[in-house]
């Protein structure tokens, strides 16, 4: 006798705990089911609202889709009647879809046809913030055959998606999450190589470093392992190796500096690799553990920044206008930002890439390459084919943004024959890329453009 009074004790105090939302783990194995979810119903309530889980059913009867039944789903609470809140009809394939807007936990569920109740189930585990796939068969218990979160998928980062610091932070953590430590397994370290996949797409790769600067893994060159890169530095002096390993020590950091870039000629002598030059890079590094020695190594990851320089398609001339206006926010630009639009050979422009502003009537309120034109009006200007580029680049910009391609007079091409590199009317193919920019003065839209000479940039 004392011992059923033990366990009547017992089943009413773990239905005390459950109506005051005590955390308890509930698989789907308690209610029939083929696979085991295992999470805590708790864990997904949401404080402030209620949540909402989305019962997808499937009514039948020996294995008979049972279509026109309402099916109704309760919460279950220990002491109190059913209130079933929720329901939904089937339809010829015995399937309705019925929204709980309550929290987590069990629930009963009943069907019935023309007034008549058909079934009943109880003990359905329902998570809030889930889609939970349903099977009740009529006379069997139910089964729970999928659970699925209806938050939007995280979208994994990966090397195509490096455009900024801040992709690259997310890139090079996602990489340490994913590697745990080093060494490496055989299967992670070929993953990080393949390229085009998640972890490697053309210049953006990974590299593994030690604190005295040697190469412990290079996805892109295993050449490189082994190789002791303390001491290089770039043109300006900057010693990157060192730069890097100190911000990894310092748990995390970006270097800038210069560092060859292998889709850029930078010093024009007609090979990709190899230049002294460089392009602007930006890295990011983080420390990872060395499982075997306990001791701190270098992750990294780096990007080129979009500039001049590297415009040579559609696609980082597009990036490079967006980037200016990113930059510079406004027109009128302010002293400074408007001198470094002007530098030549600096971030913004590169010889024949540069930076122009023209209001709506084609008026050139600024030119980066030659501030003798500001103040003219190109509105009717158009190419040997007869394209009104000015018209055509201020129409793509007040749509949003988009490129206009055109003949245009290359500087450095002598198009015409006669000797002379300006003033050729035939000109070059040329592509534009415009986009808006605001005038905050007069709340006005200009046009922010620049382009680039698709067939030099190839050649």
């Amino acid at each position: 006798m004392r011992h059923i009074r033990s366990i009547v004790v017992i089943a009413l105090a773990a239905g005390l705990v459950w109506n005051c939302g005590g955390e308890r783990r509930v698989t789907q194995s308690e209610v029939g089911t083929d696979e085991q979810v295992g999470r805590p119903l708790s864990k997904l309530a949401v404080s402030h609202h209620k949540a909402q889980a989305v019962v997808t059913v499937t009514l039948h009867r020996e294995g008979a889709p049972v279509s026109g039944a309402t099916v109704e789903f309760s919460r279950s609470i220990a002491g109190q009647a059913p209130d079933y809140e929720w329901s939904g009809t089937t339809d010829d394939k015995g399937q309705t879809l019925v929204e709980i807007t309550s929290g987590n936990g069990y629930y009963q569920a009943r069907a019935s046809q023309d007034d008549s109740e058909i079934g009943s189930w109880s003990s359905i585990p329902i998570n809030a913030g889930y889609k939970v796939i349903l099977n009740l068969p009529i006379g069997g218990k139910a089964q729970v055959k999928g659970s699925y979160s209806l938050e939007e998928p995280t979208k994994q980062i990966t090397a195509r998606d490096v455009g900024d610091k801040k992709t690259l932070k997310a890139f090079v953590e996602a990489a340490k999450e994913y590697a745990k430590s080093f060494p490496l397994s055989e299967e992670i370290a070929a993953e990080f190589r393949q390229e085009g996949d998640r972890w490697k797409h053309e210049s953006i790769y990974l590299v593994i470093g030690n604190s005295d600067g040697v190469i412990l893994f290079h996805a892109a060159n295993p050449a490189l392992e082994g190789q002791n890169l303390i001491n290089l530095e770039d043109p300006n002096g900057v010693k990157y190796t060192q730069e890097l390993i100190a911000a990894a020590a310092a748990g995390g950091g970006f270097v800038e500096y210069y560092f060859d870039n292998p889709a850029i000629d930078e010093n024009g002598d007609g090979e990709l690799v190899g230049d002294p030059i460089g392009s602007p890079k930006i890295s990011y590094a983080i420390p990872i553990i060395d499982s075997q020695t306990g001791m701190e190594l270098t992750l990294l990851s780096g990007f080129y920044p979009v500039t001049a320089r590297a415009v040579v398609d559609k696609e980082t001339l597009k990036a490079f206008v967006g980037s200016a206006k990113k930059y510079a926010k406004s027109f009128p630009f302010s002293e400074d930002i408007a001198e470094e639009f002007r530098q030549e050979g600096g971030k913004w422009k590169h010889e024949s890439i540069y930076l122009a502003v023209l209001n709506s009537e084609g008026v050139i309120v600024y030119h980066a390459a030659n501030a003798d034109l500001e103040g003219q009006n190109l509105i009717d200007f158009e190419d040997p084919n007869g394209v009104k580029y000015v018209q055509e680049l201020i129409a793509a910009a007040a749509a949003g943004g988009g490129f206009v391609e055109y003949y245009f007079d290359n500087p450095a091409v002598d198009e015409n024959g006669d000797g002379e590199l300006v003033g050729d009317p035939i000109g070059s193919p040329k592509i534009g890329y415009a986009v808006p920019i605001t005038d905050p003065q007069t709340g006005m839209q200009l046009t922010l453009l620049s382009g680039f000479y698709p067939q030099v940039q190839d050649g």
